[in-house]
């Protein structure tokens, strides 16, 4: 097992707490979350907070993610998902156009510049034409300088605990998604973890 995939089984089995955390961020993306009529996709789904709530609103949701950890919590918490197993840093095993709406919340921003870009390619290959990717990813403020060990790239830095993550600003927001039409931009505040975090939370149209 590679020491990544090994970091998130470890963190998925020992940060659950038996429950879903009760998020409804997509409460702000309601009419994307409406008008999708093909599977939704979410992607880096961990154990199922959003996989639950699209369920709740009717939808037919593929949750994928990179733990099989993750994925058998979800299947226990979200029995109506379908999911999926793989790296996404590989060409995804899903046919294009095959949805017209992903979720990817806090997933992105773990990869180096030309593998975030490898994904977002990825990720226009299999939405439909109209379709639409609803973004959460870190933001600035929410950089802990004394866990970094080593900065890797712009605004991308490897961690104590094993992680490398970027964190965001308006000019990578800007940079990132130039070729995707930004319908929403917004810095918010992520209450899911220890402690809140500063986060980006975007809905972007292919």
């Amino acid at each position: 097992m590679d020491t990544y995939r090994a970091i998130w089984e470890d963190n998925h089995s020992k940060f659950d707490s038996g429950k879903l955390a009760e998020e409804r961020f997509l409460d702000a993306y309601e009419e994307a979350v409406r008008a999708a009529r093909l599977p939704v996709v979410d992607l880096a789904c961990g154990t199922g907070s959003n996989s639950r709530y699209l369920v709740e609103k009717g939808k037919r949701v593929l949750a994928c993610d990179y733990s099989a950890t993750a994925l058998k919590l979800l299947r226990g918490y979200v029995p109506e998902a379908d999911v999926m197993c793989f790296d996404m840093t590989k060409p995804f095993p899903l046919s294009g156009a095959c949805t017209d709406l992903v979720v990817c919340d806090m997933g992105l921003h773990f990869f180096d510049e030309a593998v975030t870009f490898s994904i977002l390619g990825e990720l226009k290959r299999v939405l439909a034409e109209g379709g639409h990717l609803v973004l959460r990813v870190n933001a600035m403020e929410s950089l802990c300088r004394e866990e970094i060990v080593e900065e890797r790239g712009k605004h991308f830095y490897h961690f104590r605990e094993g992680l490398d993550m970027r964190f965001f600003d308006r000019k990578d927001i800007a940079y990132f998604f130039s070729d995707w039409k930004l319908l929403d931009c917004k810095r918010d505040e992520m209450r899911r973890y220890r402690e809140p975090r500063k986060i980006w939370r975007l809905l972007l149209e292919r």
